[in-house]
């Protein structure tokens, strides 16, 4: 018999087989003529049928109470819900299968029945067999699509439980299916939001991708295509791919499946591993270059006696090669006397033994071809875990360091000589200044052998006076300076006193600490007793140059005394001419008298008076006295006073004879006008200075040496003495000050006059 579905196929009636008494079905329409003849049908068949007359909602309300296997309801079912909607329902809502009651008088719904009946509809006249087969179809296909469901499940949960990576795509790429661990692999928060997402994208090298677009075009499949890819946020996984293409009847790719699993953590411990082999065979290199660079001989030894190893120093110096020395014993690589000098097999038997390092001693050993040598060996062990697995024999080569000692002993000794004939004291002392040795020439000066000498301090053997001088340089050498031309007395045996010009030098150790002091001395007796000699021949003539001086000032007023006293005698009783000739020689001895008194200042210059004086003031008398003149020859002061200069020690009339020799020097430099400014400062703590800088000729570099000599000057006859400067100066030294000209020709001249401060602050006047 043939049944109609609702996609128009056929099928043959299979229900034979089924049992019917486990069966129920309901029976639903609003005309008791239908329910009534189908149920009859039915339960002559043996299934457990109920029917209700109702609406399509009380339909619902009764399957859903009942719960039946299968519902029949009448398509021309009326109400709110009507056949369709109850079908609708009760398959959506309670999972039961439906089937379509059709009537002659419904002929014309037949074609929207078929196309909303479930599983299927029964036309008017309701056969026994048709009815029959229908029912046993339908459930049939309702636990068939239960059971696929069910598969579905299963199989979603699998795919999902599965541990890698799963996903298909569409040719594009799109992926249309992906598990969680993908999911999660990549990333993303949900199923949905992976989907339509395109699978090569995730590709970091586009290298990556066209090579699996090749091999998966070529062999339809890709195994274990090693790639990286970008996660969601961005980050890169290393992942192993295996792809198939799904293709359909025709030949064509319907999808493609593929297997993802995240190797990165196996990646990188395989990097890991691969940096750490590669790390170990650098180390393993540098360690045998290490050992292959090392200027001495190495040979590790077994418990056997067997050579192990041995560096290239070893081999090259032994003249063998690897082949025959390792693995060997060491009976076949070192000659027999040698091993029976140093007792080499017990030595090394013994520290197996002790697992103590042991010094061996030189030793000469001679390499075929080779000049003998010298060595020193050790033998060291080889630990491990407190065990000895291995000795090692370490000789270095000492012959050129034997040679060189002997080099340098005979060098000490060339030295010992040498300062020993030196003619010059040289002393050695510890850092506290206690004298450790002295030569010959220290023992001739002092007096003292070389015996009684050390453990003394060199303090002791100074003048009483002198020491605290020689205690200033020991603390300095202490220090790390090097003192030059120290001259400090010594005190010899018989208690004379020899000057001596000591030169210090600290001796300091490898970490810069002061370990020693050599102190060289020159005796300077004789160099004492030359430049007395000198300093005579230079009063000597000093006193000439001064002589000639006095002799060509003095001459000039004579002169004028001795013409006008002639005319006196020639006419004494001319009254105009007696009063000419005696204001000439009043002048004339007013002359002799100031050069005489210069003289007096600038050999003994005064030392009485010293008192506290304001240098302030004592500028400004002198710009006072000397401002009428100034401004005759169109010349102007410019003052630069520091507020608050400090007071100083001296003479005020002294000081006023200083300032007022560079003030009139200034002016005879500026014939034609210019600036003249007096400044004052402090240079430094201690000190303060007056500086005189004019805008005149300035002074010739050959003449700045000798500008404060005695009768030096390059003014007219009768215009100077040459002695302002010299007073000067004297005055200044007087004063325990210092004075220092600066000049450039036509550019002008600068002098600088530095005198020590009090401790107090200057007065204000």
């Amino acid at each position: 018999m043939r049944l109609r579905y609702l996609n128009g196929g056929t099928a043959t009636m299979r229900g034979e087989a089924h049992p019917l008494g486990a069966t129920s079905i309901l029976i639903a329409g609003d005309e008791n003529s239908v329910v009534k003849q189908v149920h009859q049908r039915l339960g002559s068949l043996g299934y457990a049928v109920s029917a209700v007359v109702a609406s399509g909602k009380e339909v619902i309300q009764r399957a859903k109470e009942t719960a039946p296997d299968l519902v029949l309801v009448d398509v021309g079912l009326r109400g709110a819900v009507d056949g369709a909607d109850v079908a609708e329902q009760i398959r959506a809502r309670l999972d039961i299968p439906v089937v379509f009651l059709i009537t002659r008088a419904d002929d014309e719904n037949l074609p929207q029945a078929k196309i909303a009946a479930p599983f299927g509809c029964v036309l008017e006249p309701f056969e026994t067999r048709e009815l029959h087969s229908t029912i046993e179809t339908a459930i049939y296909e309702h636990k068939q699509e239960g059971l696929l469901a069910e598969s579905r499940d299963r199989y979603r949960s699998l795919y999902n439980r599965v541990p890698v990576g799963l996903y298909r795509t569409r040719p594009d790429g799109k992926i249309v299916d992906a598990n969680a661990a993908l999911v999660e692999m990549l990333g993303y928060p949900d199923r949905k939001s992976l989907l339509e997402i395109d699978v090569t994208d995730g590709y970091v090298d586009a290298e990556d991708r066209k090579r699996w677009q090749a091999l998966i075009e070529r062999e339809g499949v890709v195994r274990g295509h090693t790639v990286q890819w970008r996660q969601r946020d961005g980050a890169v996984i290393w992942v192993r791919e295996t792809t198939r293409a799904i293709r359909g009847a025709d030949g064509k790719v319907v999808y493609y499946e593929g297997v993802v699993e995240d190797i990165t953590e196996q990646v990188r411990a395989q990097r890991a591993l691969l940096e750490s082999q590669h790390r170990l065979e650098s180390q393993q290199h540098l360690i045998t270059r290490i050992l292959d660079s090392i200027p001495s001989s190495l040979v590790v030894i077994d418990r056997s006696l067997q050579v192990v190893s041995a560096n290239r120093n070893f081999l090259d110096k032994a003249r063998r090669d690897a082949s025959t020395t390792v693995g060997h014993r060491i009976e076949e690589v070192f000659p027999q006397v040698l091993l029976d000098y140093t007792r080499l097999p017990q030595k090394v038997q013994d520290i197996f033994r002790t697992g103590q390092p042991m010094e061996g001693g030189k030793v000469a050993y001679r390499a075929p071809g080779l000049p003998t040598r010298t060595y020193y060996y050790r033998l060291i062990p080889l630990k491990t875990e407190d065990a000895v697995e291995n000795v090692m024999l370490l000789m270095d080569d000492i012959t050129e360091r034997e040679q060189l000692g002997e080099e340098v002993r005979r060098a000490e000794r060339h030295l010992a000589s040498v300062v020993e004939c030196a003619n010059d004291l040289v002393v050695s002392m510890d850092p506290q200044g206690c004298i450790v040795t002295w030569n010959q020439a220290a023992e001739r000066t002092s007096g003292l052998k070389a015996g009684e000498a050390p453990g003394r301090s060199l303090l002791s053997l100074c003048t009483e006076n002198q020491r605290p001088a020689m205690a200033e340089v020991l603390q300095r050498l202490a220090h790390g300076e090097i003192v030059k031309q120290a001259e400090v007395n010594m005190l010899t045996g018989n208690g004379r006193e020899v000057p001596i010009a000591w030169n210090c030098s600290p001796m300091k150790n490898d970490a810069g600490e002061l370990v020693g002091v050599v102190a060289v001395g020159r005796d300077l007796t004789e160099r004492r007793q030359l430049e007395a000699q000198l300093i005579q021949s230079a009063k000597i003539a000093s006193l000439g140059v001064m002589a000639g001086g006095i002799a060509h000032e003095l001459r000039n007023p004579l002169a004028v005394v001795s013409a006008s006293a002639q005319l006196l005698l020639e006419r004494p009783h001319d009254e105009q001419l007696q009063a000419e000739c005696a204001e000439k020689i009043y002048a004339a001895a007013q002359r002799a008298s100031l050069i005489i008194e210069h003289l007096l200042k600038f050999a003994r210059p005064q030392k009485e008076r010293m008192r506290e004086v304001d240098l302030h003031r004592v500028l400004q008398d002198t710009i006072t006295l000397l401002n009428h003149q100034m401004k005759l020859q169109k010349i102007s002061f410019r003052e630069e006073f520091q507020p608050d200069l400090a007071m100083v020690n001296g003479n005020p009339d002294l000081l006023q004879q200083v300032f007022t020799n560079l003030i009139l020097n200034a002016r005879n430099a500026m014939p034609q006008g210019g600036v003249l400014t007096v400044a004052t400062r402090t240079p430094e703590a201690g000190q303060v200075e007056i500086r005189f800088r004019d805008t005149g000729s300035g002074i010739p570099p050959e003449n700045l040496p000798r500008i404060f000599d005695p009768f030096f000057t390059t003014m007219p006859v009768g215009k100077g003495t040459g002695l302002g400067l010299s007073i000067s100066y004297s005055i200044v030294q007087q004063h325990q000050g210092t004075i220092k000209v600066e000049s450039q020709v036509n550019q002008g001249t600068t002098v600088a006059v530095r005198l020590p401060s009090t401790d107090g602050p200057r007065v204000q006047s």
